[in-house]
């Protein structure tokens, strides 16, 4: 049996700036979007220890909040490549399966948020647009 963990703080960082890359928040300042990220990155990051506590039925060691400052030296990225897709995806299989210890997590925003960008790097992949709908022959 594999032990559950609790995500570095560096993992959730990448997750969510990776996320933006994908779906930048137009219309928000940049102070809202930092804040924004932060929300976001403690709603994963309290999952995640969420996920531990069910698992080990004890309490466990806190989490030390995200704030707009941990964003401050984010800078969006337009392009990604291929490798950059495939670390990325693994590192959201990682959160998903340190995550999903509780009852919830399935129907959790923590969840909502991987499926959706797992989505996005789907969509995102060369040649995804001029792929055929249905098999590889439009069967």
């Amino acid at each position: 049996m594999m032990s559950a963990w609790l995500v570095s703080k560096e993992h959730i960082q990448y997750m969510i700036e990776s996320a933006t890359r994908f779906h930048n928040p137009h219309g928000m300042t940049d102070e809202e979007a930092r804040q924004d990220m932060a929300d976001t990155a403690n709603m994963l990051w309290e999952a995640n220890l969420k996920s531990i506590q069910t698992r080990y039925s004890v309490a466990t060691d806190t989490i030390q909040k995200f704030t707009q400052e941990d964003f401050l030296q984010f800078t969006v990225f337009t392009s990604m490549k291929l490798p950059e897709f495939a670390q990325l995806a693994k590192s959201i299989n990682c959160y998903q399966y340190q995550s999903c210890e509780y009852d919830e997590f399935e129907q959790s925003k923590a969840n909502k948020f991987c499926e959706d960008l797992k989505d996005s790097i789907c969509r995102a992949l060369p040649g995804y647009e001029d792929a055929e709908w249905g098999g590889p022959n439009g069967e």
